[in-house]
């Protein structure tokens, strides 16, 4: 009820404002609006127009590149809404896909993007419940997804999103309940409120920059088994894990600085291992408010391969992430494996540790 009080109101407020937004969320243009063929197009500026109400019969659309000489540039707000449209292909040029656009297109199973697109807006494909796939691959000019774009898409399964990408709107991919398999993209600091929330997510790697995790971003993701926090985290939003109930384990960075409550849930059942180090914000916070199974430690660093001690054996783990023999598991080992630390891994860290092991610094 919660997440849809929150998609509601936020449409709501969005519809009144109708003011452009460079992440295509909505457009208002004092228009004129005409017909041609099967469509109708919205011209958005002296020399541009885009598509805004199909009325052909065929249930798979292919989007024209240009009307009357005038390019076309994209799909606008509420085009498709409610629609029996089965596929979708739009062409080369077209840069947004305005606010509802598809929202509500029960029986929509596939779209082609282009490779020109800049942003997708709020709701675009709401409730798309037999949409499987969306192949982001070749978007690569895409650097926003707007507020619930792809909420309710209830047969996604799949999702890569470019690089890219540095902007994620609340909900994006709420309710989206196969999706089990997300790639995100590298430049992105922030995972919104209830981005994820309600998935089928079970494993996920994050990117190594990103700062916050807002409330409820992994919530309701029963089938969550395990979650690498990067050393950047700073922020840990109210039950952004809750209902996570086959979460078992979860180390928090020492660059933690702010955790909201219920972040993490079941909490008094102790069915989840917190690990935090010593001395440090996450352990305070977690010892205060009763988190069971809460394990404090000390940061060694060289201890690649997280056993405890540091030894020879952690120089072996090194050498074999240099020469792409192994991969370091987890930020947190990653982190340790850094020796010198300079925000890499490389032959002196090793070096490093081995005159450390050999007492000679």
């Amino acid at each position: 009820m919660r997440l849809i009080k929150k998609i509601i109101s936020a449409a709501i407020a969005a519809i009144t404002a109708m003011s452009i937004v460079n992440t295509g969320t909505l457009i208002s243009f004092a228009d004129t609006s005409f017909d041609y063929g099967d469509f109708r197009f919205t011209r958005t500026s002296a020399t541009t127009v885009m598509v805004s109400k199909y009325y052909g019969d065929s249930t798979n659309v292919t989007l024209p590149e240009s009307v009357d000489g005038t390019t076309v540039t994209g799909v606008y707000q509420s085009c498709f809404e409610n629609t029996d449209v089965v596929s979708v292909t739009i062409p080369h040029a077209y840069k947004v896909i305005g606010a509802f656009a598809f929202n509500g297109c029960a029986q929509l199973r596939t779209v082609r993007l282009p490779s020109s697109l800049t942003s997708i807006g709020i709701m675009a494909f709401g409730g798309c419940s037999l949409l499987q796939s969306i192949d982001l691959t070749y978007t690569n000019n895409l650097s926003s997804i707007a507020f619930a774009a792809f909420s309710g898409c209830t047969s996604l399964e799949n999702l890569c999103l470019p690089n890219s990408i540095t902007t994620l709107g609340d909900n994006v991919f709420s309710g989206c309940s196969s999706l089990g398999e997300v790639k995100l993209p590298s430049g992105l600091k922030v995972i919104p409120e209830y981005a994820f929330s309600g998935c089928a997510i079970e494993s996920i790697e994050l990117p190594e920059n990103l700062t916050t995790i807002s409330e409820g971003a992994f919530s309701d993701n029963t089938a969550l088994n395990e979650i690498d926090l990067p050393y950047s985290v700073t922020t840990l939003g109210a039950r952004c894990f809750e209902n996570d109930t086959n979460l078992s384990e979860i180390f928090l960075p020492e660059a933690i600085s702010s955790i909201g409550d219920g972040f993490l849930d079941p909490m008094s059942e102790g069915s989840i291992d917190v690990i935090c180090y010593n001395n440090t914000y996450s352990y305070a916070y977690c010892e205060a408010y009763g988190i069971h199974n809460l394990t404090g430690t000390e940061k060694l660093i060289g201890d690649a391969n997280l056993d405890g001690v540091v030894n020879i054996n952690d120089v072996t783990e090194i050498q074999k992430y240099i020469a792409h023999i192994d991969v370091v598991k987890t930020y947190r080992a990653k982190n340790l494996a850094d020796v010198i630390p300079d925000g890499k891994i490389m032959i002196t860290d090793v070096t490093t540790l081995q005159r450390k092991l050999a007492g000679m610094i």
